[in-house]
């Protein structure tokens, strides 16, 4: 039976990918205007999101031709390159994933354990269908919305809204550093989902796309001016998981204790889905090769990332994100923009071609 995934399911599905560290891991340098680099991110999501739908319905139409069958050599060349990108963000999620449960509930768990449970997790996300994947996403978004509006809720009353203000105190340059990481490593990165998901699209979807990654933008700005309002600055930029410190100052009763769990079940359940959507451009290839080649494919990915989140223990992830942030603009944004530009006018000079009078 064929895979197929709606646009709604898409939509869902890109939600839970952009929300994976994003609405709980601080952009630092932002100060206080990081919720205006995520509401910049919003208006960024609409472009490179279509952007990548198009790729992908460009790379449909010229598959059945004999150039088309380049097109996929190429692509499959491509998929190692990209391959490599995504054990990288692999590991470096895993590690903000070890951070984060040791710095907050798991004090005293060895890192150990945390990786073999992500790896485990992030392996059955990988290898399982499409459509499969898609209806755990829906139900992910599910909780993840409600989590999220409760989490708002909660902390209304006590919530400064003068302390997102006055924006700009110190310059631009401190926001637009946030609005380069978030673009390169949450927004970026949605190449993999969108590309690999694709074949199993049905009708038009484009727009579920760019609805689906505003959303998350969305949610993500309204997540961080309330950390700020909650925190207040400069206290906020001292934090290292912001959304989860924050909802630790919140208390509505002695009944509703301990809200910030509420902000952590949504990483840890966004986390390990954003990890294998970015692997299943990598097991979509190797299955393509050889039938039932994505276990190994995934088997040996996830095996990769766990042994470099073991080796950098002791690195900041945040200076490798750093690092990683120019590489990920390149091959995820700047390279696929410049692809897209090549494929359209090859379309259009086609088109052209074909409806253009005979010569007499």
């Amino acid at each position: 039976m064929k895979e197929q995934i709606t646009g709604k399911q898409l939509a869902y599905l890109l939600l839970v990918f952009l929300m994976g560290g994003g609405a709980t891991v601080g952009l630092r340098n932002a100060d206080r205007d990081s919720w205006i680099a995520y509401a910049l991110l919003m208006l960024l999501s609409a472009p490179v999101l279509y952007m990548y739908h198009r790729l992908a319905v460009l790379r449909a139409e010229y598959a059945a031709d004999a150039r088309g069958k380049t097109f996929e050599r190429l692509s499959a060349a491509a998929a190692g390159v990209y391959g490599l990108a995504a054990v990288g963000m692999n590991a470096l999620m895993l590690d903000f994933f070890c951070d984060f449960l040791s710095s907050t509930a798991l004090t005293h768990t060895s890192r150990l354990m945390p990786v073999v449970f992500m790896s485990v997790t992030v392996f059955i996300l990988a290898v399982c269908r499409s459509d499969a994947a898609a209806r755990i996403c829906t139900v992910i978004f599910v909780l993840t919305l409600l989590f999220a509006v409760l989490a708002l809720a909660a902390a209304l009353p006590q919530l400064d809204f003068g302390a997102v203000l006055p924006v700009f105190e110190n310059g631009v340059a401190g926001m637009t550093d946030a609005l380069f990481t978030a673009a390169a490593m949450q927004l970026g990165f949605a190449f993999f989902p969108v590309t690999a998901l694709a074949p199993a699209l049905k009708g038009k979807w484009g727009g579920y796309a760019v609805c689906g990654g505003a959303a998350a933008c969305l949610i993500m700005t309204v997540h961080s001016a309330r950390d700020i309002m909650l925190l207040g600055y400069p206290l906020i930029s001292l934090y290292r998981f912001p959304a989860y410190t924050a909802m630790e100052v919140v208390h509505v009763s002695e009944l509703t204790q301990r809200l910030e769990m509420l902000t952590a079940i949504v990483y840890v359940m966004c986390q390990p889905v954003k990890a294998a959507l970015c692997l299943r451009l990598l097991t979509n290839a190797a299955e393509k090769r050889r039938q039932g080649g994505r276990y190994a494919a995934a088997a040996a990915a996830v095996a990769l990332a766990a042994g470099i989140t073991m080796l950098i223990k002791n690195v900041d992830g945040y200076r490798i994100m750093r690092a990683a942030r120019m590489p990920a603009i390149i091959l995820l944004i700047a390279l696929p923009a410049a692809y897209w530009a090549a494929l359209e006018l090859r379309r259009l000079l086609r088109k052209n071609k074909k409806t253009s009078p005979p010569f007499e």
